[in-house]
């Protein structure tokens, strides 16, 4: 099972790596420490596990952009690594055409992609350039956190049977080879993570299930507006559902006909 973390340490230079035919500059990755927005402690002994399974590692640890694994990556490759004073240090080497246009957009910093591993502490996945100083919400829930969060919204029933297993695999962290979705690119051009989102959607559910009682339909009553006839039932979806739905191209209009049809199931 594998979680990524992907976080970037607050004394992250700006990019300054060298060129192919240069030597590699060593420069900061990330500093140990407590993350608690998403839940993982990271010890000067794990960074130096980090270092150790790089040595030992012969797959490539890829530099890519903003955590993707796009059409233009990799942009470049850690070549080493090593672990001073609770810092994590890599020597990155770009190509030369990569790392000046790199340095001329002034493109942010450095941030890193941590794999939690079976046998404890953690692998360097990847190394992303980000325009930002941390990806919002790219830290999924562990195993726990899942269950403790279905627990909630089940028990506040805003979560029915059906939505236990979609909102699962949404809120989990994906497998390693998968790490690319741990952060996503919406239609507005705005980056985002799939399980802050779903987080979201859930905190914004109306009580779609209530313990021991039918379940009342959500609608509202429009005095004859719209050729609706006064007092005839109006399905909605709220703020805050129909501007999720909408960016992750769902109709939003589709949406309340669905809960409609649910509301009425129920009833009978």
């Amino acid at each position: 099972v594998f979680l990524m973390l992907s976080v970037v340490s607050p004394g992250s230079p700006l990019l300054f790596a060298a060129t192919v035919a240069d030597q590699p500059v060593p420069v900061c990755l990330f500093e140990a420490g407590e993350y608690r927005d998403v839940g993982v402690t990271v010890t000067p002994d794990d960074l130096d596990q980090v270092v150790a399974r790089f040595q030992v590692s012969t797959e490539p640890v890829r530099v890519n952009t903003e955590h993707r694994n796009g059409p233009l990556d990799p942009l470049g490759e850690v070549v080493a690594l090593f672990h001073k004073g609770g810092k994590l240090y890599g020597a990155i080497v770009f190509s030369a055409g990569i790392h000046q246009h790199i340095k001329a957009r002034d493109a942010g910093k450095f941030s890193v992609g941590f794999a939690a591993h079976d046998d404890g502490g953690f692998v360097l996945d990847h190394v992303a350039v980000t325009a930002t100083p941390r990806v919002p919400g790219t830290g999924f829930l562990n195993p726990v956190q899942v269950a403790e969060t279905l627990a909630k919204f089940s028990a506040t029933g805003q979560l029915t049977p059906a939505m236990m297993e979609p909102a699962s695999r949404l809120l989990s962290a994906p497998g390693r080879e998968n790490s690319a979705l741990t952060s996503v690119l919406f239609s507005d051009g705005s980056n985002g993570s799939v399980s802050a989102d779903v987080l979201a959607l859930l905190e914004a559910m109306p009580v779609v299930q209530p313990r021991g009682a039918a379940i009342p339909a959500a609608r509202f009553s429009l005095p004859g507006a719209g050729g609706a006839r006064t007092g005839e039932p109006v399905y909605a979806v709220t703020p805050q559902i129909k501007s999720l739905a909408e960016r992750h191209g769902v109709d939003p209009t589709k949406l309340a006909a669905n809960l409609k049809g649910a509301a009425h199931g129920w009833q009978h």
